[in-house]
């Protein structure tokens, strides 16, 4: 099982990608690289906000950020997930040490233009929060159910 472009918000440093696995009870968050800011893959903002060269950026950024998380996606494939996971930036761990504090829908915020449904859990006492580019709350749910 699979969360593919699940993205740690930036908070003091930049905005970080995972694909969350799930296999024998081990939760697994694989890094990709950096993320990249979701209000503007959802609405096109850079082309309303930015104009069309802010587009063509954009979109730019995008192409060269999915090439490199497909490159990851390949290593895991080759190293295994196990051995992927002790990467620098990625980690794992047994779901019955997860709290899912919870799940929210994808909202539009006035200035924001649009937030990306959020997965807020507990790990071993830490917060992590994702942000989904590509499922929406009832596939993240459902996944998360799959763990218990």
């Amino acid at each position: 099982m699979k969360l593919e472009k699940m993205m740690k918000p930036a908070g003091l440093l930049g905005a970080k990608m995972y694909n969350l696995y799930i296999k024998d009870d081990i939760l697994y968050a694989i890094y990709l690289g950096p993320g990249y800011a979701a209000n503007f893959v959802r609405s096109n903002g850079a082309a309303k906000h930015g104009g069309a060269l802010a587009s063509v950026m954009v979109t730019k950024m995008i192409e060269k950020k999915e090439k490199m998380y497909k490159e990851v996606e390949k290593q895991v494939e080759f190293q295994g997930i196990e051995q992927y996971s002790r990467t620098k930036h990625s980690w794992f761990c047994p779901i019955e040490e997860i709290e899912i504090v919870k799940i929210t829908e994808a909202r539009h915020v006035p200035g924001v233009v649009y937030v990306a449904p959020e997965m807020h859990l507990k790990v071993r006492g830490k917060k992590k929060k994702f942000q989904s580019l590509v499922h929406s709350k009832e596939e993240i749910e459902m996944f998360m159910s799959k763990s218990s």
